[in-house]
């Protein structure tokens, strides 16, 4: 258990770990800006307002999420999840606090000595695992003040509440229906599930659970495969930005379903720049200003060797003289990638026999990416 624990936080330290979970901090500025633009395609005023309040909650709420994250750092205890991991841990130390005093021969102090140390080494290494939930808990926060601050700007607009007295009392009510202001609580379960999604932290479907655990029932296969549900609800935030592919997404279907009229706006205005995205990287890739990923050395074996010749990075912004990766800029590297490995594979090869198989294998190979 020990060597598992320490095994996961060596890789919550790594980098790409940190980059693809700081990715939230795009969400927290794209969703408001998905309102505002889905809000002006529906041609309505309060909805716009709505989203630059969310804006306006994301520095607004920083104080407060600071101290939510400091605290969950400093106990290792969640804010917003089950106590059941301190609670072993407690049960932990204090079963190794009973063998020291029950120790009565050399070699089993030496013994219980030994498991101590290995303990408090193991301590030692949890650093990264608590920061990562207190960052968790830091854009929780911000996701939950955000979509109050968002959702009683909309209600007071459609209200005729413009009298700030008054509209300060309807966020203040709303605000404690939702949190609890001393421990940073998410009381709302729809709330507490918005802001799952947000961190990428929600059920992420039945393929992916079925996926993990048939990881997780081969010998070995967590620590081959340690992480599934963070990659697989980060894909289908990439799906969202796209057309028709959208719509599958359960996320789509539940706004649509619940009437929730700012969440659908926060979609449409999503799908507004996921379109963007692609046909900008569509036309960067072929005018050669970015690239997508390496060719497939066994599908396309000339066009992977000129890469290598020329020293053509994947997933690079082409600067004169800098090639700059891309592929750290979650949640969008994806989409970016997609775009040019089917922009590369139509200028280089057009409407060949083997262009299907061509454009398959090279998705797949981004689809790989995100995990």
């Amino acid at each position: 258990e020990v060597a598992a624990r320490n095994f996961y936080n060596s890789i919550l330290s790594g980098v790409k770990t940190i980059f693809r979970n700081g990715s939230v901090v795009y969400g927290l500025i794209e969703r408001p800006t998905s309102i505002i633009i889905g809000g002006s395609f529906n041609l309505n005023p309060a909805q716009v307002r709505a989203g630059i309040a969310g804006y306006r909650a994301i520095l607004g709420s920083a104080g407060e999420a600071w101290r939510v994250a400091r605290r969950t750092i400093q106990t290792g205890v969640p804010a917003n999840q089950s106590v059941n991991q301190f609670i072993r841990r407690s049960e932990t130390k204090n079963a190794l606090e009973t063998l020291d005093q029950i120790a009565a021969t050399r070699p089993e102090k030496i013994a219980v000595g030994f498991l101590k140390a290995q303990y408090a080494i193991s301590e030692y290494f949890d650093f990264p695992e608590k920061l990562m939930m207190g960052m968790d808990d830091y854009f929780k926060t911000i996701l939950v003040r955000q979509r109050i601050d968002e959702k009683a700007t909309l209600e007071a607009m459609e209200s005729g509440i413009y009298d700030p007295k008054k509209f300060m009392e309807l966020k203040m009510t709303k605000y404690a229906n939702v949190m609890d202001p001393q421990t940073g609580t998410i009381k709302s379960a729809a709330f507490k599930e918005y802001a799952e999604i947000g961190t990428f932290q929600s059920n992420p479907g039945a393929v992916a659970n079925y996926i993990s655990g048939a990881i997780s029932a081969i010998p070995g296969g967590t620590w081959m495969v340690p992480f599934i549900r963070t990659p697989a609800n980060i894909m289908t935030y990439q799906l969202e930005h796209l057309p028709v592919i959208r719509s599958f997404s359960k996320n789509y279907r539940a706004a649509k379903d619940g009437g929730d009229e700012l969440l659908l706006a926060e979609m449409n205005g999503r799908q507004a720049v996921g379109v963007m995205t692609v046909a900008s990287a569509a036309y960067m890739a072929s005018n050669n200003f970015i690239t997508g990923d390496m060719p497939d050395p066994r599908k396309e074996p000339a066009e992977y060797q000129r890469w290598k010749d020329l020293g053509i990075k994947p997933r690079s912004l082409n600067v004169p003289g800098f090639q700059i990766s891309y592929g750290m800029v979650e949640p969008l590297s994806n989409i970016i990638a997609a775009s040019a490995n089917i922009a590369r594979v139509m200028n280089t090869y057009g409407m060949s026999e083997d262009c299907g198989e061509r454009l398959s294998t090279a998705l797949a190979i981004t689809i790989s990416g995100s995990f």
